[in-house]
């Protein structure tokens, strides 16, 4: 599973970072992946800055090697999404950022994987994460600084996008950059909180849609 950062202006900004030398990639350890609906242990013993990043997830269908941003997108299976939990004090304490990403259970995915002949436009779908029933983050994958597909075509330069491999494109900013967001996670009862990300209907936890469609995308 691969991980990119700093793929929206406004989140780049709310980090004091730089994001202009290219694509920020890293790994996300297996051991970090939960389910839809799953509790997320928070071990505060190691961080209580602990934040939610929802993303749209890329799942790869066949293997891409040195693509185009023009093919790109011929090569993906399908959509969904993804929140990419982070300990900030650990992100900025160290120089790569896999571990502050992978603690046990930190990177819920699901529960479904839109077909990608169901998506015709990625970066035409509204992104939303809730956080305990607050909605934290309201935004659109076409504020993304560098495309799903410009991101499949610079990877795939320098590795081979293997079937199955989820790229998880990048977090938009929270909907309020003066409210530090890991103090949502600090006040759950027993160092545990439930998260939502989604680009859907409000009925569902985790959700694709895309700006005014009533429909949904199966």
């Amino acid at each position: 599973m691969l991980a990119v950062g700093l793929n929206y202006d406004e989140h780049a900004s709310e980090l004091n970072l730089d994001n202009d030398s290219g694509p920020v990639l890293f790994s996300l350890f297996p051991n970090s992946l939960n389910a839809h609906n799953a509790e997320v242990p928070i071990p505060t013993h190691l961080s209580e800055e602990v934040d939610y990043e929802g993303e749209l997830g890329v799942v790869i269908g066949k293997a891409a090697k040195n693509v185009s941003a023009e093919d790109a997108l011929d090569y993906v299976f399908g959509y969904t999404v993804i929140n990419d939990i982070t300990a900030r004090n650990i992100q900025f304490q160290e120089p790569q950022w896999s571990r502050c990403k992978s603690f046990d259970g930190f990177t819920p995915v699901g529960p479904v994987v839109v077909t990608a002949d169901q998506v015709p436009d990625p970066q035409d779908l509204h992104l939303t994460t809730d956080v305990d029933g607050l909605r934290v983050q309201d935004s659109s994958t076409g504020f993304m600084i560098r495309t799903v597909a410009q991101l499949i075509a610079s990877i795939s330069q320098s590795l081979t996008l293997l079937p199955g491999t989820v790229i998880s494109t990048g977090s938009p900013g929270a909907l309020d950059a003066h409210v530090s967001p890991h103090c949502i996670f600090a006040l759950a009862p027993r160092s545990q909180s439930r998260s939502r990300t989604s680009a859907r209907s409000p009925r569902t936890a985790y959700r694709l849609r895309r700006p005014f469609s009533q429909g949904k995308l199966h």
